[in-house]
């Protein structure tokens, strides 16, 4: 039986509660999702030019082909036309989901993320804003997600997303929402897919809390682009998922908990006057006030 194709995406944004949000959805016993914080099927040109069969296994090895909706999670889906129109290809109706955040809390967690996951080697957030013209000319993904304006400037990508799958394919909601009512927003999701509304998930567990690296050099052999000699030996000898599983195991282990200083006032000011049109614009697209934004 052919494999179901992918029903929902979680695109974004990131650093705004989406692994989150994909583990809620996942609670749903019609649902299969992945395991893995990220679906990189139509990310990483490797696994796309296999097709999506070949990656399908990977990813939802629980699901019962003709009998689960699938629910995947990939932020990139949200920065990365390329990703969109590959994901249309896939299925045209596919349903998108946004979860949005306070732009500059959420550019300001993303920097500090990306210093804790090593991908992030500029000393202060100021002098990473600084770069980001160039970072936005790099066709490296770990450099690509540095771009914190970019990426906090939600109206352009969401209006490639109403573009290519149309608004009404497309449901936004905001971290609030997100904290206010997670069962209202899960219901919302829950009946755009397709599956029973009436299911309530657990929200006691949240994912991807603020930490900072014990040893750099450990993150980045374990998150690096290319094979480790270590990792390479071991890779013919255990399945993905359980490879992902000590992974995410060794990677927790290394990690300390943090609390990211205060952001300078200045920069703050300055960021504020910044985002003001753009989320002038992203309001009128949504017909919902933003103003706690503006501050």
């Amino acid at each position: 039986m052919k494999n179901p194709p992918i029903r929902l995406m979680v695109a974004g944004a990131h650093k705004a509660g989406t692994t989150s949000l994909k583990d809620y959805l996942g609670q749903h016993p019609d649902i299969a999702t992945h395991d893995q914080t990220e679906y990189c099927g139509f990310l990483a040109d490797v696994q796309y030019a296999k097709g999506y069969d070949a990656t399908f296994r990977q990813y939802f090895p629980e699901a019962s082909p003709g009998h689960s909706t699938i629910i995947a999670k990939c932020i990139e889906v949200m920065y990365q036309p390329k990703m969109v129109q590959r994901l249309y290809e896939h299925n045209p109706d596919c349903r998108i989901v946004l979860l949005l955040r306070h732009p500059i809390d959420r550019a300001y967690s993303a920097y500090w993320y990306l210093r804790c996951k090593a991908w992030e080697e500029s000393p202060s957030f100021e002098q990473a804003l600084a770069e980001e013209p160039e970072r936005l000319r790099s066709n490296n993904i770990r450099v690509f997600s540095g771009a914190y304006l970019n990426r906090s400037t939600y109206y352009k990508h969401l209006a490639n997303l109403y573009n290519t799958f149309g608004e009404h394919r497309v449901q936004v909601f905001l971290v609030d929402d997100l904290k206010k009512d997670p069962a209202a927003v899960c219901r919302k999701i829950f009946e755009a897919a397709g599956v029973d509304g009436a299911f309530t998930p657990s929200f006691e567990r949240r994912s991807n809390a603020a930490a900072l690296s014990r040893s750099v050099e450990l993150t980045k052999m374990m998150t690096s682009d290319n094979d480790h000699f270590l990792r390479a030996m071991i890779r013919p000898f255990l399945p993905s998922k359980l490879r992902y599983t000590i992974r995410k195991a060794l990677l927790s282990l290394n990690e300390k908990p943090f609390t990211p200083p205060p952001m300078k006032p200045e920069t703050r000011q300055r960021l504020i006057e910044y985002f003001l049109p753009h989320n002038g614009a992203l309001s009128s697209m949504l017909d919902r006030p933003l103003h706690s934004w503006n501050r």
